[in-house]
């Protein structure tokens, strides 16, 4: 039905002055009504007047392309829980102007006497023009309470001095940049900030800018530029979170692994996955709903919060944690997860509620002094430990225990437990009054113990272990006046007999005992250090050592070796002389009280020294001496040279049936050759005890130990 003059002029519905009731599409068919909806020609579109109340009702209608939107007051036109966020779809330029400009698309309508905090968030070009420079301002109605601040970042990251200011009525004051660089055509960012009081009758919140210098080249807001805002109602800032089932206002809730951004009312106490509480009007909202049904959880600020007296009434700045009463908080006195601390008290019955401060973390536990006032710490401590050895059972059955995992505790006066669970316990004193049950018991002195031993060994009629120590019959034992230790016996302090000790079985020493040191070769010492110095200076015994029994030939090679700069620290194993090869020595340093030392009688103090005693000596008979008989003399004859004598060795016989030939005079030096038993052969050279000999046109060394050299025949 088209309703339509088809010249100029006014339609009218219900224009009398008779009420009446206009309905317009409402059918159950799915209507479609458009009003104002051809683009040739600008409409204005007025619904109601000041004196009306107009409803757009279900969850889900839009504005859209709206022109200017006048809505003098509106309630819940700010989106959900008082916030908004508009982005804009299309460019918009200004040039050759300096007069400040309305922008179109990013507008907020705050309702009467409402505070609302705006942020335009907008992406400038200047067309790569640094000559226009920029200036805006916040626009409002009269009367219109602010501060406004202009900030941003200018292109290739220039400082963007801030400009404030206090002005946002309907003529604002415009807060201006003056130094704005040319953009490379790329869009630099343009922020202004306002925290806005409406007056009485409400107000439209609109961002104004230009060119602070007149310039020919356009200054752009791009589209994609958004403005957020969000009205200051509530004293904290809440997240959106989802539920599988409504959760009212005040109500504590944990983890819902089951949705993403899940939460439900808590479950027990301590809940170790609790998050927060549920908040009642938030000042400012973040997030959003991906499904079920948004919960609004307080992430910080004040907040209204269900209690319960569960675990003792509650008084301002208690630590607040999960009751065992589903989404109720109660008075944290122990370690664990909790939701906030409070802000008033509570001591009544049932489910009541207090202001929170929010502050999820974890709580380290109540004072004791205020869990159990009026006691003395003595009378404190016994009186934890009778609650707890109470509550033993319950805290493991029924109870989400509350644990600390660390590395070290420390307390400066006591640490109360029904059991202490550990590997080793150090203390300097210790007290039991119950019974002591122990595998094994390790002490430097046991007070009494020494008074009772001796009064069990003055009774002659002992037989075995005495029925006064039976309680020490797994470490020693008592027959015939001698005490055997069963167990394994360690001494922590210096340990004197005053008698004779006799080892059965093997004796074993510390490091600094015994050892073994060696010499490398081609060097002259070694030096032996300590791991704990002596008191005094020990006595030290060397001795070498031969890697083979067949190595004996060694011995005339090995050099002299001796002990010298013998301290508490340590001492050195010198030789007179480099060898051809590492000597190891074993060592032996005894620490000695007193050690007694002996010198023996000068010449002069009647000392003896051994003399070899002298041989007769032969006097000659003489003989007569015959007269010579005159000879010719002889003709001169040539004396030949002598021919210079070889020396041989002859291969001893052995086990191997031959002896190896070395490229070096050391058992260390590698194999050439072997020389079997029963031959002889040259040799040119000696050294340690080694021969360099000849044979079968290879030159070598062999070990004197099982050769016989011809010149000892």
């Amino acid at each position: 039905m088209t309703v339509d003059s088809n010249t100029t002029g006014t339609l009218s519905l219900g224009t009398g002055n008779n009420a009446k009731t206009i309905a317009i599409g409402t059918g159950t068919a799915g209507n479609a009504i458009n009003i104002g909806t051809d683009n040739t020609t600008k409409d204005t579109i007025n619904i109601g007047s000041a004196l009306d109340d107009v409803a757009i009702t279900g969850d889900q209608w839009s504005i859209t392309n709206a022109g200017v939107l006048t809505v003098a007051s509106c309630t819940g036109c700010g989106g959900s829980s008082g916030f908004v966020y508009y982005a804009k779809n299309a460019d918009q330029s200004v040039n050759n102007s300096t007069t400040l400009t309305d922008e179109t698309a990013l507008q907020v309508t705050l309702g009467a006497s409402e505070e609302w905090n705006i942020l335009w968030h907008l992406m400038v070009t200047n067309s790569n023009d640094a000559g226009g420079d920029w200036k805006s301002a916040v626009k409002g109605a009269a009367s219109t309470a602010c501060t406004a601040v202009l900030s941003g970042t200018e292109p290739a990251g220039a400082a963007f001095p801030q400009a404030t200011t206090t002005d946002c009525d309907n003529a604002p004051t415009a807060m201006a940049n003056g130094t704005i660089a040319a953009d490379v055509n790329v869009p630099f960012e343009v922020l202004m900030t306002a925290n806005v009081t409406a007056p009485a009758g409400g107000a439209t919140m609109i961002a104004q800018w230009a060119q602070n210098t007149q310039d020919v080249s356009n200054l752009t807001i791009k589209a994609g530029s958004f403005v957020q805002a969000f009205q200051v109602t509530g004293a904290d800032l809440a997240e959106v979170y989802s539920s599988a089932e409504p959760i009212d206002r005040g109500y504590v809730v944990s983890i819902d692994p089951t949705l993403t951004s899940g939460v439900k009312k808590s479950e027990q106490a301590y809940d170790r996955n609790v998050l927060g509480v549920v908040s009642t009007r938030p000042g400012l909202l973040i997030g959003d709903n991906k499904e079920g049904f948004p919960v609004m959880v307080a992430l910080a600020g004040r907040v209204p919060v269900k209690v319960t007296s569960e675990n003792g009434l509650i008084r301002a700045g208690d630590l607040l944690t999960a009751s065992s009463t589903p989404g109720v908080a109660m008075r944290a006195t122990k370690a664990g997860q909790i939701i906030g601390q409070a802000i008033t008290s509570w001591s009544g019955e049932g489910i009541g509620e207090v202001l929170a401060f929010v502050k999820a973390s974890y709580g380290h536990g109540a004072k004791l002094s205020d869990i159990f006032p009026g006691l003395s710490q003595e009378e404190t401590g016994r009186s934890v430990l009778t609650q707890f050895i109470y509550q033993k059972e319950q805290l493991t059955t029924s109870v989400d225990l509350s644990e600390i995992v660390t590395d070290r505790v420390a307390a400066g006066l006591e640490v109360v437990a029904p059991r202490v669970l550990a590997d080793e316990i150090v203390a300097r004193n210790a007290i039991f009054s119950g019974e002591v049950v122990a595998s094994r018991l390790r002490a430097d002195q046991i007070v009494g113990l020494d008074v009772m031993l001796a009064s069990i060994s003055a009774e002659s009629s002992i037989s075995g272990v005495s029925t006064s120590l039976a309680g020490f019959a797994h470490i020693f034992e008592i027959a015939n006046d001698v005490v055997s230790f069963i167990k394994q016996i360690l001494f922590r302090a210096p340990v004197e007999f005053a008698a004779e000790v006799v080892f059965r079985d093997r004796v074993t020493f510390d490091s600094d005992t015994a050892g073994i040191a060696v010499i490398p070769k081609s060097t002259t010492s070694v030096d032996v250090v300590f791991e704990k110095p002596y008191e005094t200076p020990p006595i030290v015994t060397i001795s070498l050592v031969l890697k083979e029994a067949t190595d004996s030939a060694f011995l005339t090679e090995a050099g002299k070796a001796a002990v010298a700069a013998v301290t508490e620290k340590g001492f050195t194993i010198v030789l007179n002389e480099p060898v051809p090869r590492d000597l190891e020595y074993n060592w032996v340093a005894i620490a000695i009280a007193d050690a007694k030392r002996t010198v023996g009688k000068t010449l002069e103090e009647g000392g003896t020294t051994l003399l070899p005693t002298p041989s007769a000596t032969v006097t000659p008979t003489a003989t007569p001496v015959p007269t010579p008989t005159p000879e010719a003399s002889p003709s001169a004859t040539l004396t030949p040279t002598p021919t210079p004598l070889t020396s041989t060795v002859t291969i001893l016989s052995n086990e191997l049936g031959f002896v190896r030939v070395r490229d070096g005079p050391s058992i260390d030096a590698s194999e050439i050759g072997q020389i079997p038993s029963g031959e002889t052969v040259p040799y040119d050279d000696v050294q340690y005890g080694w021969y360099h000999v000849t044979h079968e046109e290879k030159t070598g060394w062999i070990s004197g130990t099982f050769v016989e050299d011809s010149k000892e025949l």
